[in-house]
């Protein structure tokens, strides 16, 4: 199966187009569609140092004819005869593609949506637009929620716009959590409890409240922090911390910070052992069971204590650990999660080789049997009392 990729250029989509890539279920062509913005912005920059902080703040724009790629991509589609298409969505930017430029895409093969945010309320009116014009074959939400318009039960009109009358098919959608390139993360991964870091934080920097709660988080011995960055190829480096840290510790609230949804950054932390810590919300209890394969707070001095209870308790956070990277390689592994966006778009994979899964994490305690027996350690969690458990 041929499939076209319609992406932007940043560290967050390539390792989701690395992950297609990895399951062998697809030849896969990448076509970035903000190149000539970004072009224009280096320029721009060149000879206005202020410029980057004029584009951030929505002060500084470009003439959309001038940056967009709308032909070029129907070209490319054209051209190359995918079977299946998906486009990995920006919010806002003079590159954007055009609603109707997206409608003629899906024309001439099926066009998948996949968003990062659609649990973000701000998406929410263009997400609807989207729909009302029927432009998608399928929406995939891979932040995890399911507080979006498509929700677990996607309630749609039937497609009207582009050719498609009466009768035609719905519009369909998916939620799943963030696919994982599994290379980075091959390989021997150190022992939970020689692991140098007891407690960490990986990811993007920003917000009051992740910006006040790594600063306090600070005051443990052994924290550490890696953030992400843009730099081409630097992924590897970020997942290399993940693997040497033994608590991880996830904030889950949206952009806008109006909602909580399921970070990246919760699969990433499963699949190279870390217990996760994370902010208590019923997005990511849909998924993983709390106390049994991650641990949770509802605030940021819940979360210090927490963090440090974990940290001088390694045997019970690597249990949860186990456990959690075991549910993650078996529900949430790239080839399964791109299993279903293939056959809610109905197009079944025709290459399929089988998949590697990562080196599992070397723990001396017993998995998920101990985690059965150590009630002891369970009730001595802090707020155990409190929780009934």
């Amino acid at each position: 199966m041929k499939v076209l990729v319609f992406s932007t250029s940043t560290n967050n989509t390539d390792t989701v187009i690395d992950s297609l890539k990895a399951t062998n279920l697809a030849e896969v062509d990448v076509f970035r569609y903000d190149t000539r913005f970004l072009q224009r912005v280096a320029l721009a920059v060149q000879a206005n140092p202020k410029a980057a902080g004029q584009l951030q703040a929505g002060q500084l724009h470009f003439d959309p004819s001038a940056v967009r790629r709308d032909a070029e991509m129907l070209t490319a589609a054209r051209e190359k005869k995918p079977d299946l298409m998906i486009y990995i969505s920006a919010w806002e930017g003079d590159f954007v593609p055009a609603p109707d430029t997206l409608g003629e895409l899906n024309e001439i093969a099926p066009l998948v949506h996949l968003c990062f945010d659609a649990s973000d309320p701000p998406w929410w009116p263009q997400m609807m637009e989207f729909e009302k014009k029927g432009i998608f074959s399928l929406t995939v939400n891979i932040d995890g929620g399911h507080v979006w318009p498509g929700g677990t039960q996607w309630q749609p009109g039937l497609m009207s716009g582009y050719g498609v009358g009466p009768g035609g098919p719905w519009i369909k959608g998916l939620t799943v959590l963030t696919p994982v390139d599994p290379k980075p993360f091959a390989g021997v991964q150190l022992p939970y409890l020689e692991r140098p870091y007891r407690v960490g934080y990986a990811g993007n920097a920003g917000g009051w409240i992740r910006d006040c709660l790594v600063t306090r988080l600070g005051s443990i011995p052994g924290f550490a922090k890696k953030l992400r960055d843009d730099v081409p190829g630097s992924y590897a480096f970020y997942v290399q911390f993940l693997k040497h840290v033994q608590v991880s510790v996830s904030v889950p609230f949206t952009g806008s910070n109006a909602a909580k949804h399921v970070k990246g950054r919760v699969v990433e932390s499963a699949f190279a052992g870390c217990c996760l810590l994370e902010w208590k919300n019923p997005a990511t209890r849909a998924w993983f069971l709390p106390r049994y394969e991650y641990e949770e707070y509802e605030s940021i001095d819940e979360c210090l204590e927490i963090a440090a209870w974990l940290a001088g308790h390694p045997r019970r956070a690597a249990e949860m650990a186990a456990a959690m990277q075991q549910r993650v390689l078996r529900e949430h592994a790239a080839d399964v999660m791109w299993g279903k966006v293939f056959a809610g778009a109905g197009r079944e994979p025709v290459m399929s080789m089988p998949y590697k899964e990562p080196s599992p994490i070397l723990l001396e305690a017993t998995l998920i049997e101990a985690v059965a027996k150590d009630s002891e350690a369970w009730g001595a969690l802090p707020g155990a009392a409190a929780a009934g458990g």
